[in-house]
C-alpha cells in the first residue's frame, strides 16, 4: 500500500519536476520535499496538498488517502440523465437518507426556500 510520500512524490515525478524545482513551486525547501516523500508517517497539511494539486494535476484527496481518482480529468464528466447520476445510483431509501442530512444541515430559511421551490414547479416538466 502506498504512503502520502509515495503519492507525492509520483504526483511530482509524473509532473516532470526536479525535488527542486516542486519545492519552489510549493514554496517550501528542498529538504522539505524529501522529508515528505520518504518520512512514511509524515502528514500533510490542507494548504500544501492544495498547492500539489495546483501544481501537478492530481487530485489532494487522492494523495491524502490514496482513494478515488487520481487527477482531474480522471473524473467522469457529470451525467445529464438522473438516473445516471450518483444520487440516482442510490436506492429510493438512501435517496431519503441524503435528502434528510442536507436539510438537516441547512437553516429554516433555507428550507422554506427550498419548499416553496418545489411546490411552485410539482407537476411540471422541467
Amino acid at each position: 500500500m502506498s504512503t502520502v510520500g509515495d503519492r507525492i512524490g509520483e504526483a511530482r515525478e509524473a509532473a516532470g519536476l526536479s525535488k527542486a524545482e516542486f519545492a519552489r513551486r510549493l514554496g517550501l525547501s528542498r529538504a522539505a520535499i524529501s522529508k515528505m516523500e520518504n518520512d512514511p508517517q509524515r502528514g500533510v497539511n490542507g494548504q500544501t496538498l492544495v498547492k500539489i494539486e495546483k501544481t501537478t494535476g492530481y487530485l489532494g484527496t487522492w494523495i491524502a488517502t490514496g482513494k478515488g481518482h487520481k487527477k482531474r480529468g480522471d473524473i467522469p464528466a457529470p451525467q445529464p440523465e438522473y438516473k445516471d447520476s450518483a444520487f440516482g445510483q442510490l436506492t429510493p431509501d438512501e435517496q431519503t437518507l441524503a435528502i434528510k442530512m442536507v436539510l438537516a444541515s441547512m437553516g429554516e430559511k433555507d428550507k422554506a426556500e427550498i419548499l416553496r421551490f418545489l411546490i411552485s414547479h410539482s407537476g411540471q416538466d422541467n
